[in-house]
């Protein structure tokens, strides 16, 4: 889903930690949390399924996705940690927010405004420290990179149009994705994860992010649990 930075690595010495970026140290440290994650939202399209299923497959996905990603998108954003991200910062706070993508997905796939407003959402941690904050975020936007690739499929299964998939291609196509993570996010991250502890609390916050995910979607029944994996 994390494509390698397309600028050279910056010099660096001291630590052992740090003689990789921090995107790359993320990704290092998160590979099984992800890859776990990965293994089981992708049975959630069967090939040959019938269109009309795999369309409630994807609703019911997106519904699970409104749930939490409203829910981290609140924590970050009520949260001092949370809010300094986005302080003297490249980021952007309202071209990150993918919330309202969701609502106007779910919109387009039948859901009325009071079903939005009804969805559950799980309880979520508190970011704690800018470091913390940033790992979350690493989940987040790099999803972003692999949801073009999900589209397509998904597009494919179900012959849905191009408009039910705003939040999937949140910045555009795979190429334009990548790009902005690359070029944007990742440079950010080399600032708001500075040190070795705040990789360990970045590593923290991205991979309880990932496991808030898998076991949301778990209890919402859009992925298979640990046990029904292992069958």
């Amino acid at each position: 889903m994390h494509a390698q930075p397309v600028s050279p690595e910056p010099d660096r010495s001291g630590s052992p930690s740090q003689e990789v970026s921090v995107r790359v140290f993320l990704k290092q440290a998160t590979t099984e949390a992800h890859d776990a994650l990965d293994r089981k939202t992708s049975k959630v399209f069967k090939r040959g399924e019938d269109p009309e299923v795999a369309k409630q497959s994807y609703s019911n996905l997106m519904v699970a996705h409104y749930g939490i990603v409203c829910a981290i998108e609140d924590a970050v954003h009520r949260s001092d940690a949370g809010r300094a991200l986005f302080v003297d910062s490249p980021l952007s706070l309202q071209e990150m927010e993918k919330t309202h993508l969701l609502v106007e997905d779910l919109i387009s796939l039948g859901l009325s405004v009071e079903d939005i407003h009804a969805i559950k959402k799980p309880e979520v941690p508190t970011p704690q420290s800018t470091a913390y904050a940033a790992g979350i975020l690493y989940v987040l936007e790099g999803s972003s990179i692999g949801g073009p690739v999900v589209a397509a499929m998904v597009q494919r299964a179900t012959g849905l149009p191009p408009e039910n998939f705003r939040f999937l291609k949140a910045y555009g196509d795979f190429p334009d994705a990548r790009e902005r993570f690359n070029n944007t996010f990742a440079p950010a991250l080399e600032a708001l994860v500075p040190d070795d502890a705040a990789r360990q609390e970045a590593v923290r916050g991205a991979n309880e992010t990932f496991a808030a995910f898998s076991s949301w979607f778990e209890k919402a029944g859009v992925i298979p649990g640990n046990d029904a994996e292992t069958k």
